[in-house]
């Protein structure tokens, strides 16, 4: 069965009582939408492209918080325990299996044990900043303004990124990611200028 997704596609592939298997294509810039799963684990394994799996804690204040940031390259996995809410991002586009599984006498799997907290879907186009900038970088905590225009963001908005800018890992608004991309493809294409 193959279904369509505002971010792709997913093909299921395989489906019991203890496991689900499912081909994900995802379009550069696709995202899921930000869900937990009450008993079944959620792994992703990638076979082209980068995807980033990011994880959320539930705050007091109803809000979410970004507990991590996994960037998955080709022939990387990663997996969320049931009860973690997350999303994934696609940086470019991407072929990845994405599976889900019950814990050996669990009650048998439900491929509907999803709560949802977002939309899926697809951001506009435009130039992303380098993803593997923020590869190298160090641990980062969270900020509620863009580090460009001072914008109010939202962790739980597709359209917040970190990037690794002016020497420093940072949060980004979209807008000021398209902006800053653009800036910098237009310096390094200039004559004369050094790289």
């Amino acid at each position: 069965m193959v279904g369509g997704k505002p971010w792709g596609k997913s093909e299921r592939l395989h489906l019991d009582e203890s496991a689900q298997l499912e081909r994900i294509t995802v379009v550069r810039g696709g995202y899921s939408s930000r869900h937990e799963h009450a008993r079944k684990y959620n792994g992703f394994f990638i076979v082209s492209g980068l995807l980033k799996v990011r994880e959320f804690v539930p705050q007091p204040d109803g809000g979410e918080r970004m507990e991590s940031l996994t960037i998955l390259s080709p022939g990387e996995s990663h997996v969320v325990p049931p009860g973690v809410r997350h999303q994934f991002v696609a940086e470019t586009d991407v072929l990845a299996y994405e599976f889900y599984w019950v814990a050996l006498g669990d009650q048998p799997l439900c491929a509907d044990d999803i709560q949802r907290f977002s939309e899926n879907g697809t951001m506009p186009p435009g130039p992303l900043i380098d993803v593997h900038w923020t590869l190298d970088c160090p641990v980062w905590e969270p900020r509620e303004l863009c580090c460009k225009c001072s914008g109010k963001l939202n962790a739980n908005s597709p359209g917040y990124h970190l990037v690794h800018w002016e020497r420093a890992v940072r949060a980004m608004c979209w807008s000021c990611q398209r902006e800053t991309a653009a800036e910098i493809i237009a310096t390094s294409q200039s004559p004369g200028v050094q790289g």
